[in-house]
């Protein structure tokens, strides 16, 4: 037995999300269908993100299990040739038994891009919010509050009595929490060693109220130090985030489009 990682890019307007589910159009059961049928075996799939309907991904991790000889390049080409054109396997690197996606992840790094213009183009409704112009100089003094290592239960999904359970522990750490200008936009980069869920889009959600004056930096610092969410906020839809990469130490070594600077494509 054997085990693979995938880097594995894809459209999230076009999937019902990354874990499994019952309508089986998930980027996880597209994989496994595509990885058994080239294979020839069940295939299980492991993710490092978990991203939501509508979150896309750059640099999506996933690890798998088997028993068939794998060639590279040609693994690629075939497994890309039975997938949809919305989800990419970029790269392949052979692991070790111990190795897993999601839990020696060290940290994370997503995207939130804001479209500043009056109106989208085609091609922009599905990978950014529209926005009116933004308050960046209050903006970036409230990101400066989530650095570091805190609480986050107040910024984790709302509804965490559903069918999704929330873990115990909500601390978590930010390492980064900043804007950048984009083509008729901004970006909202976000690394950290793990979220909670739905927490990186309630932090957006936050952030967008605060601009719109609905709430104050105190009572961000407030809800941050008690955990407790006592202000109103919509959670961000989930077509502006992008998984943009997942880091490893030491870092994972890929063949396919690892030469390649993905991030001139979006």
């Amino acid at each position: 037995m054997s085990r693979g990682r995938l880097l594995i890019a894809y459209d999230g307007s076009s999937t019902g999300g990354w874990q499994a589910q019952s309508h089986g159009n998930t980027v996880q059961q597209r994989l496994e269908t595509a990885l058994a049928c080239l294979l020839r075996e069940p295939i299980r799939l492991f993710g490092a993100s978990r991203t939501d309907r509508g979150v896309h991904a750059l640099g999506q991790v996933a690890h798998f299990d088997h028993t068939c000889p794998i060639e590279p390049y040609r693994f690629l080409y075939s497994l890309n040739g039975l997938l949809p054109s919305a989800i990419r396997v970029l790269s392949y690197g052979s692991a070790s038994s111990s190795f897993h996606s999601q839990y020696d992840a060290q940290h994370k790094t997503y995207w939130y891009d804001f479209h500043l213009a009056p109106y989208h183009l085609p091609w922009t409704y599905a990978r950014r919010l529209r926005v009116p112009p933004l308050n960046t100089d209050l903006l970036k003094e409230a990101c400066a509050l989530f650095i570091g290592t805190h609480n986050f239960r107040a910024f984790r999904n709302s509804n965490h009595q559903g069918k999704r359970r929330e873990p115990e522990n909500t601390i978590r750490t930010l390492f980064k929490l900043e804007w950048h200008t984009i083509p008729a936009g901004m970006r909202l980069i976000v690394v950290g060693n793990g979220f909670l869920y739905k927490m990186i889009r309630n932090l957006v959600g936050a952030l967008l109220a605060l601009d719109k004056g609905k709430v104050t930096l105190s009572l961000l610092e407030k809800m941050l130090r008690t955990g407790e969410r006592s202000a109103h906020f919509v959670t961000a839809p989930g077509r502006g985030l992008c998984l943009h990469s997942v880091s490893y130490e030491p870092p994972l070594q890929w063949i396919g489009a690892e030469k390649y600077q993905l991030e001139s494509w979006i």
